[in-house]
């Protein structure tokens, strides 16, 4: 066993931990990685890291070597106030000893400042090399660029006093959010736009979670700078004196002491008068959990609270573990307060709606608004034939939430049957998979889906996300294409797939039975006869 391993970053700041890194062992499958922490008082805590990243640095650096493609990990951990004693990554492998290595956190560093520096920009050096060969100069550029804006900057005195200066009397809009990419900023993003076209100021507080420090970006009048602020009161004093118009909730997973943002919405919406739009991208407002994913990783659509209660104390997820609660009744009781002050609850499904008040079964029907998203590419129906088998399309970025391990799992059980079905993932995986069966293609354009779907042979597309979505820009893509589609019993995607003629809802998540079931639909979908021995 020969594990090749290196942590990247460790960031500790008022009791978070953010780390990211890459490991993996030539010839074998690394089933889950987590983080043990060992605190003083001998209470032990494991948290599940993200692990399966691509990382495309590390397969040009370990050329050959098929591992070396999905070896990302990422680690989020809360520490409630405890100091930790030792820190230990649990590699678990299959059919092999686990084997631990130590993450080293910053207060207990034993290697010296000037040595952990160098091997920090050995790395950026070593994944700008890999993004250059494999982008060129532009990509590469634009990856500095997006690194470097991105982190906040520290406002002194002076810059702080000429920033609140600035908004006195400015007339603005005020929108929460973090900073982690997806769906959620794509759509903040659109509203900062349209506000500015429209001559408005835009006020963002969010978190950005590579250095664990709250910012504000102000967005009018020039171009937008990002500061870093030591608390997420600090909005108050910012906008104190300006004419607040709107007040936006758009997504709030990450921050620090999440039961601070509620309460921060609430003084808002009392300071400023400012109708509150609370906005439901996932249900962090339900719970830590903020996929409502369980303990036991299964989408749990909101159980009675004494379940939800057993869940949380064995959960392992770094968000769950961040947010420090346990208990969903003060959970649900800080962002309840919140909902009712909200002026409009904005959904983006009718399974969202049914989650919230599924939670929060007193909160005013009335005033929740079902606003579905609008595709931004028109796509037009796009032929796929029947091929000679079954060949499973899956679209997307597929993270652990989106089915990543359901993806792997469908290749093993076509490779345990010696069958001849193919799965191509059009985006990314985040998982080990047998390439003789497995196909991916990597990041694509919206406008070029047709296309790529067209080059890939792929003839029944699976949505494989694990949980509830509150609303799927895929599933819309493959419809709107007139693909045969299928997916989980839950969310938004099954809302689309019962009213579609070429939908299939799948009522298991065993991955024999639902390669079954695959096998069946392409046959149907085709009109394919079966041949009997």
């Amino acid at each position: 066993m020969n594990l090749q391993h290196n942590i990247d970053q460790v960031v500790v700041r008022d009791g978070q931990i953010f780390a990211y890194g890459w490991g993996f062992v030539p010839g074998a499958v690394i089933q889950q990685l987590s983080l043990r922490l060992e605190f003083e008082g001998g209470v032990v805590e494991d948290i599940d890291a993200e692990y399966g990243r691509q990382r495309d640095d590390v397969q040009a650096t370990f050329a050959g070597i098929s591992e070396a493609r999905n070896a990302g990990f990422l680690i989020l951990a809360g520490l409630g106030g405890r100091r930790v004693t030792r820190a230990v990554l649990l590699w678990d492998l299959a059919d092999m000893p686990q084997v631990e290595t130590i993450l080293p956190l910053p207060q207990m560093e034993t290697r010296p400042a000037e040595l952990a520096r160098f091997g920090y920009y050995k790395m950026l050096f070593r994944k700008a090399v890999a993004l250059l060969k494999a982008a060129g100069i532009r990509a590469l550029f634009r990856k500095v660029f997006r690194y470097l804006s991105n982190r906040p900057r520290v406002a002194n005195e002076n810059a702080w006093a000429q920033l609140q200066k600035g908004m006195a009397g400015r007339t603005l809009c005020v929108i929460v959010d973090h900073d982690m990419g997806g769906g959620a900023n794509i759509y903040r993003n659109e509203m900062i736009a349209q506000r500015g076209e429209a001559g408005e100021t835009v006020v963002l507080f969010g978190f950005h979670i590579a250095t664990l420090q709250y910012f504000f970006e102000v967005f009018g009048g020039g171009p937008s700078q990002r500061y870093s602020v030591a608390q997420l009161d600090d909005a108050l004093q910012l906008v104190a004196a300006a004419n607040v118009r709107q007040i936006i909730y758009n997504c709030a997973v990450s921050f620090r002491a999440p039961l601070q943002v509620p309460e921060l919405l609430i003084s808002l919406r009392h300071h400023t008068g400012a109708p509150l739009l609370f906005l439901v991208h996932d249900y962090f407002a339900i719970c830590p959990s903020h996929f409502l994913i369980d303990a036991d990783g299964k989408f749990c659509a909101v159980p009675a609270p004494a379940a939800c209660n057993a869940c949380l104390v064995r959960h392992r997820d770094g968000f769950v573990s961040l947010s420090g609660i346990r208990a969903i009744e003060v959970w649900r009781d800080s962002w309840g307060a919140a909902l009712d002050l909200a002026d409009e609850v904005r959904v983006f499904s009718d399974s969202s709606k049914e989650m919230m008040l599924r939670a929060y079964p007193a909160l005013d029907a009335a005033r929740i608004r079902l606003v579905p998203h609008v595709l931004h590419t028109q796509l037009a129906p796009q032929p796929v034939a029947a091929g000679d088998g079954l060949h499973i399309g899956v679209v997307g970025a597929v993270g652990r939430h989106k089915g990543a391990t359901i993806v792997a799992a469908l290749a093993e059980e076509i490779q345990r049957r010696g069958t001849n079905a193919k799965i191509t993932v059009i985006g990314t995986l985040e998982a080990k998979v047998p390439r003789e069966i497995v196909r991916v293609t990597g990041p694509y354009e919206a406008a070029r889906l047709p296309v790529e779907i067209a080059k890939s042979g792929a003839n029944v597309f699976l949505f494989p996300s694990i949980w509830g979505e509150t609303f799927s820009y895929t599933s819309h893509e493959l419809i709107a294409m007139k693909l045969p589609f299928a997916c989980f019993n839950f969310g938004a995607q099954a809302d689309l797939a019962r009213r579609y003629e070429q939908g299939l809802v799948l009522d298991t998540m065993d991955v024999p039975e639902i390669l079954d079931r695959l096998e069946e639909f392409w046959r149907a979908c085709y009109r394919v006869k079966e041949i009997t021995p």
